[in-house]
């Protein structure tokens, strides 16, 4: 069980982190993939990356261990980094989701503002945001000590929030703020841009008849 979960484990990291750095060399060596929606997807890339380099690794091992090895500032630091890609990935989403509506239901008036000037203030806006709502991580996080069924003492990375109130307060924001709230300006975004192709192939049948 321990040999496929690591083969697993491996297969996955090696392709996240491979075909994400592909990504980011392709979009950055290349002067002509430079448009406001790669823009988006290069700072997923980078988020999805940091993702495989500090969520794999530091969650297999000590699962397979059951014992976090890596020490206290480790376990902030690997807690914030996981915390602020998963918020950066949500956030790059709903951005390319954005602007995909705006590009295709307001082509017009989206011209003076879908520059990648704009893209990259959008971008520096999310990462921002992420590393401030990210902070309670690297504060709060702490190796809780336990003891395994052979009596030796081994220790969890995890949030200690001494007051389960706080606790709650926290997740049901981070709810709304990365799963909710991104959730619903998606399904909106992508809904308008559906019944828009639609109407445009409508039309184009329309016009065909009509031809005909």
């Amino acid at each position: 069980m321990y040999s496929l979960r690591i083969l697993l484990y491996s297969v996955i990291f090696l392709l996240s982190v491979f075909g994400n750095l592909l990504i980011i060399v392709v979009l950055v060596a290349n002067k002509r993939m430079r448009t406001v929606t790669n823009s988006f997807l290069l700072s997923l890339a980078v988020s999805d990356l940091m993702m495989a380099v500090f969520c794999m690794p530091f969650t297999l091992i000590p699962n397979l261990l059951e014992d976090f090895i890596f020490g206290a500032a480790m376990c902030k630091t690997v807690a914030y980094f996981m915390g602020i890609s998963v918020s950066i990935s949500t956030f790059s989403l709903v951005a390319i989701a954005i602007e995909r509506y705006s590009a295709i239901c307001n082509p017009l008036k989206s011209r003076a503002w879908q520059t990648r000037s704009h893209a990259y203030k959008v971008i520096a806006a999310t990462w921002v945001l992420s590393v401030g709502i990210m902070v309670p991580y690297p504060i709060f996080s702490t190796l809780v000590p336990f003891t395994k069924p052979n009596n030796i003492t081994a220790h969890m990375c995890r949030p200690d929030w001494r007051i389960s109130q706080i606790e709650q307060i926290w997740y049901v924001l981070l709810l709304f703020i990365l799963f909710f709230i991104p959730g619903v300006v998606m399904i909106i975004a992508y809904g308008l841009i559906s019944r828009e192709l639609y109407r445009g192939i409508q039309f184009e049948l329309e016009q065909k008849n009509d031809c005909g």
